[in-house]
């Protein structure tokens, strides 16, 4: 039960990490329609689906070998 219990936990924390990513990013594009820069938009997407990868890649990796 407690290894279970740690592996949950364990698998949650990416989830996590890419829930705040999405939530930073969803105020991020709706703060730059609102300034009405919708050219900006999708620049803005990439980069943070590019930060979001640089930062789970190398995590997941880490946690897979552990």
């Amino acid at each position: 039960m407690a290894v279970s219990n740690i592996v949950r936990s364990l698998s949650s924390f990416p989830f996590v990490v890419v829930n705040a990513l999405a939530s930073t990013m969803s105020s991020i594009t709706a703060n730059l329609i609102g300034e009405n820069k919708t050219n900006d938009v999708i620049p803005s997407c990439i980069k943070g689906i590019k930060l979001c990868s640089y930062i789970m890649i190398p995590l997941l990796a880490i946690m897979s070998v552990g």
